[in-house]
């Protein structure tokens, strides 16, 4: 009897031996847990800028860095995957940063692993899902239509953590050589010939689909085309050209991205008046332009809330929060 206790009490020994000495065992006594996400999960109205971290309750000694995948959804509502600058580890954060800046209006998603993150007691082992999205509100609603949601937002966020964007410009320089029906002189002998149109558009150099032009009288399109890409001196453009058209006209010029979505518009206005040649030139340089500002920074530069409203439509100008 005396035997079999002494066994049984070894067999307890060594069980709690190996029991002490398993590293599987140990690690999993430590409970390990996400602690903070930003942005969080369903998050909305998410900055441009803002920059993707995870926190855990332990420090991160290593990381798999091709388990982890940023994806924008495209407007097939596919999820595309993003480029990943890079990824950087203090302590118990991780910081995700996209290569390129995240775009107005889409949703995101970040796809972690199970088992990517290496903690001080062994791996995390959960999969992490987030989506978030780059909504906005409209400067123009907030300000001017709906000033009730904007005391609303102001009663739940100091005016640092409201974000104003510009919207980014395209287009850098127009040139329009109108000739009118009519005669070069007024000779009867000589005939009425037909209105010429030639349009030139100068861009910055960037990833653009095509270039819509639409013409507008009365603000009703009557003719649309696609510009095309033309070399010309070592400077690429796009040019296209119209017959037919009326003495006063407006011109749409639309901007599509590789991405299909609109990158920048502006109309500009053709009115012959008593001319039969009618030239317009026009170059644009932008302060604002691609920029954000707190609103505390608008109210505190005049200039700057100025140049703001006068470079942009009012509808065009995004407001996030930064929690």
């Amino acid at each position: 009897m005396l035997r079999f206790l002494l066994n049984i009490s070894l067999i307890i020994a060594i069980t709690l031996s190996f029991t002490l000495l398993d590293p599987v065992t140990a690690s999993t006594a430590t409970q390990k847990i996400l602690v903070s996400e930003k942005p969080k999960s369903g998050d909305e109205h998410v900055p441009l800028n803002t920059e993707i971290t995870f926190k855990f309750n332990e420090d991160i000694k290593n990381f798999h860095r091709d388990k982890i995948k940023l994806y924008v959804r495209d407007i097939y509502s596919s999820f595309v995957e993003v480029a990943i600058k890079e990824i950087n580890v203090d302590g118990k954060t991780v910081t995700i940063i996209p290569k390129d800046q995240l775009i107005f209006n889409r949703q995101y998603k970040i796809e972690v692993d199970s088992y990517t993150f290496e903690l001080t007691n062994g791996y995390y082992p959960s999969r992490i899902s987030n989506t978030f999205k780059t909504s906005y509100m409209s400067f123009y609603d907030l300000m001017v239509v709906e000033k009730a949601k904007l005391a609303t937002l102001l009663n739940t966020y100091s005016n640092r953590q409201l974000i104003v964007s510009a919207p980014e410009k395209y287009i850098e320089e127009l040139k329009i050589n109108h000739k009118k029906q009519g005669k070069i002189e007024d000779d009867p002998t000589q005939s009425i010939t037909e209105s010429l149109t030639n349009i030139d558009i100068f861009l910055k150099d960037t990833d653009i689909s095509r270039i819509k032009v639409d013409i507008l009288n009365n603000n009703k399109v009557i003719q649309s085309r696609n510009a095309k890409k033309y070399t010309e001196k070592n400077q690429t453009f796009y040019t296209l050209s119209f017959g037919g058209l009326p003495s006063n006209f407006d011109v749409k010029i639309s901007v599509i991205g590789s991405d299909y979505y609109t990158k920048d518009e502006l109309i500009a206005k053709v009115a012959s008046g008593d001319k039969l040649f009618t030239e317009v030139k026009e170059k644009y340089t932008y302060i604002t332009a691609g920029k954000s500002f707190t609103l505390y920074e608008l109210l505190t530069d005049d200039k700057k809330f100025n140049a703001l409203l006068q470079e942009n439509n009012l509808r065009k100008i995004m407001v996030q929060v930064a929690r």
